[in-house]
């Protein structure tokens, strides 16, 4: 057969189109038994070229194919609504595409086998935007992730979690610039307060464990003030230094946020005390000794 003609298989399946030598070669269309449907170009019985292609389930595919597959650029309709337009390596979406969900979200970039794979933005529906990385399917590697409130990340992404060295900027005004660990301040960084919160232009520079200042380090206050030591849970416990802007000065344990244990305090007046403390206040066993700026200069309690 060569030229124009119908072709009918037993099982009713039907092809119309250009033949040669007894091959579906050049254009026409193909009615499969279970519904499938396919018009375009043919070389030597196989569908190669550019075509259309139709499921019975409302699936439709726009483009090249290779041997039957998709193969080149082509343009994906999904029943659901969903739409990729892009290349294609046998019958696989790898190269540079745009994926459209039918919900809104939009992804332009990489992809292999299917996945979001390589550089690419992706827009989601509840107005996140993240370009960057990603490795099958999911956000890993260098990133920016920008919400709708103005939040902003810039780092390393794991597994769709900030995870490594990133900088975080919040509505606030607040921002951190350090180590994450699965989408949580875990490590060494800086965190400063936003002009939007209550602690505005504090700082605290050290260690962090789930978004909490903990370990060793240092807060900065905006008024002058300076901790350096330990903390537990958001709170100065363990051992530090506090210093005031007028020379005061604190070396011991803290509890709580409190000077509370052994410690040594030199007052601004001159006078210092070694001792006890409970929740801020001298209690127990000390030695104060009365400085040169006051009435009883060199008077000495133990």
């Amino acid at each position: 057969m060569t030229g124009e003609g119908v072709f009918i298989w037993s099982d009713d399946a039907k092809y119309e189109g250009q033949f040669s030598h007894d091959n579906r070669h050049g254009r026409g269309t193909q009615y499969y038994s279970n519904g499938e449907k396919y018009t375009g170009n043919w070389i030597n019985d196989t569908i190669t070229g550019e075509g259309v292609y139709i499921w019975p389930h409302g699936d439709k595919y726009e483009g090249w194919f290779n041997s039957g597959n998709r193969h080149g650029r082509g343009t994906h309709h999904f029943l659901n609504g969903d739409n990729y337009t892009g290349d294609w390596i046998n019958d696989t979406r790898t190269g540079e595409g745009i994926f459209t969900w039918f919900d809104g979200g939009k992804y332009e970039g990489q992809f292999i086998t299917g996945n979001r794979h390589g550089q690419g933005t992706q827009l989601y529906l509840n107005g996140d935007n993240y370009t960057g990385d990603w490795i099958n399917d999911v956000r890993m590697g260098y990133g920016v992730l920008i919400w709708p409130n103005g939040e902003k990340y810039e780092g390393q992404f794991s597994v769709n979690n900030k995870h490594g060295r990133g900088t975080q900027l919040y509505s606030d005004g607040s921002n951190y610039t350090g180590d994450w660990v699965n989408d949580t301040r875990t490590g060494q960084g800086v965190f400063v307060w936003g002009t939007h919160t209550k602690w505005a232009g504090d700082k605290y520079e050290g260690q962090f464990k789930e978004n909490k200042m903990h370990g060793r380090g240092t807060y900065h206050y905006a008024e002058g003030k300076n901790y350096i030591g330990d903390w537990i849970n958001n709170t100065m416990t363990g051992e530090g230094m506090f210093t005031w802007p007028n020379g005061e000065m604190y070396e011991g344990q803290f509890s709580a946020g409190n000077r509370h244990g052994r410690g040594t305090q030199l007052y601004s007046d001159g006078s210092n005390y070694t001792g006890d403390w409970m929740n801020d206040t001298r209690t127990g066993q000390g030695v104060f000794v009365w400085g040169t700026q006051t009435k009883w200069a060199g008077d000495k309690y133990e």
